[in-house]
């Protein structure tokens, strides 16, 4: 994260942000995997509705690349920001890590040897760049605004969490069977939901339990 001068630092109104965050996305909702995402071109679109103003840009590395390598682990991440034109404002800019279509982190160069010397060459291509440039904005925007941010609940689960997060869904749903007799009409979809469903739903499977207990006699009543 890249602090700039405070009195620079561009922020906006926490009933808009607020406001935003809670914004109904769906109708520009694409899914890929087990992730959902706002296109980049939405994403600007959304910007420009709310803040004309506003515009994405990102940091160039001292070799005037469109991105940065990080010296330990050779993995590229983007740096974008936003600028208010208005009154010449900077966001705070973040470091978002280059990621292949299997949402990996993107190796820059790969160690070759030719004629017994090591060679570096590139992974990435200009379209590889571009693509990850405009996943960095539609982030971007996100943290700034709260636009889409919503998205983003669940993001970090590797397949590991995923599969124990299924688990636990999965005993809940055992308990909502026992407390009401019938399987839940979600849980044979718990397989192919995004990450971000799996969320949502564990959370309001367990609230229509708690719901369901504080309830028992009446539900008792009905099983009768």
């Amino acid at each position: 994260m890249t602090i700039i001068n405070p009195k620079q630092v561009l922020t906006i109104p926490t009933d808009k942000y607020i406001e935003l965050y809670n914004l109904d996305v769906s109708a520009y909702i694409d899914k890929k995997q087990n992730f959902a995402y706002i296109s980049w071109s939405w994403a600007w679109h959304l910007l420009k509705i709310h803040f004309p103003h506003f515009i994405v840009t990102h940091h160039e590395s001292p070799e005037g690349l469109s991105y940065f390598i990080d010296p330990y682990t050779n993995e590229g991440y983007i740096r974008p920001y936003i600028i208010d034109l208005s009154t010449d404002k900077y966001s705070v800019s973040v470091d978002f890590p280059m990621l292949n279509f299997k949402n990996q982190a993107i190796k820059i160069y790969e160690e070759k040897y030719k004629d017994g010397e090591p060679n570096l060459t590139p992974l990435t291509n200009r379209m590889e760049i571009q693509k990850n440039v405009f996943r960095a904005y539609t982030k971007c925007i996100a943290m700034v605004t709260g636009i889409g941010l919503k998205l983003w609940n669940g993001e970090d689960l590797d397949n590991s969490e995923r599969e124990s997060y299924i688990s636990r869904i999965l005993s809940l749903g055992e308990v909502y069977k026992k407390d009401v007799g019938l399987e839940h009409p979600e849980i044979n979809k718990i397989y192919t939901m995004t990450n971000q469903d799996l969320l949502r739903f564990g959370k309001e499977l367990k609230g229509e339990i708690s719901k369901l207990e504080k309830e028992e006699p009446k539900v008792l009543e009905v099983q009768n």
